[in-house]
């Protein structure tokens, strides 16, 4: 089965155990970290225990094939893709894609997601949830993003100061969706298909609201 199509499920999590997820892919960086030496690196690479599917980068048999796709091309899992991968909830319409952002010198390549600002530093095979939520911004229809972003933050247990002191940049336009998300009202969180088509829904309500008076609507600014 694809690795996108079967998810890990996160509900209950904190943030750390989210972002400490192993997909099997690591840079030789990360598995120093986890106190293996360049030269068992380099003996479970002779033997099979590891690919090597680009410069500095590592891969177990069971890896997740997307985040191996993403670091063979120069870049790491991220967007819609690093959301599904971590097991966050995601509506309809975007597996049908690997979303991949690039490192610096790859972050224009063809088909990878572009971000705000500079290039981020590739640092892991797949994007916390943080960084990826802030490239599915430019992916995503505004309704989609906002009930994902409700989903991430229930999951994690986090409100929008503590998601936005996580994200690597918060960008004008990030910031204006999170200030339509539902996750500091009271009770208990509504599921992500429902509060997409409450999203849906309420712009349509608003569209029709709109008087039209000698050629020019009277809409509320945002309203269409």
């Amino acid at each position: 089965m694809d690795p996108e199509q079967a998810p890990l499920r996160l509900t209950g999590m904190d943030e750390k155990e989210a972002h400490d997820q192993d997909f099997g892919v690591h840079s030789r960086a990360e598995l120093v970290e986890r106190d293996f030496t360049d030269l068992q690196i380099r003996r479970m690479a002779a033997n099979g225990q590891l690919s090597h599917p680009a410069r500095g980068w590592y891969a177990t048999p069971n890896a997740n094939q997307a985040a191996v796709t993403a670091v063979s091309k120069h870049g790491c899992l991220t967007c819609v893709s690093a959301l599904i991968a971590r097991g966050f909830w995601v509506p309809p319409g975007y597996r049908g894609k690997t979303h991949i952002r690039g490192s610096k010198r790859h972050r224009t390549d063809k088909d990878f997601c572009l971000g705000f600002g500079p290039a981020l530093p590739v640092t892991s095979a797949v994007d916390d949830a943080a960084t990826a939520l802030v490239y599915a911004a430019k992916c995503m229809s505004a309704e989609d993003w906002i009930a994902t972003c409700d989903s991430v933050m229930n999951t994690l247990k986090l409100d929008r100061p503590a998601l936005q002191e996580l994200m690597p940049v918060l960008p004008k336009a990030v910031k204006r969706l999170m200030e339509r998300c539902d996750h500091d009202r009271q009770g208990s969180p509504i599921p992500g298909d429902l509060r997409r088509r409450a999203l849906r829904v309420g712009r349509s309500a608003r569209r029709l609201s709109c008087v039209h008076q000698e050629g020019s609507a009277s809409c509320p600014r945002g309203s269409r």
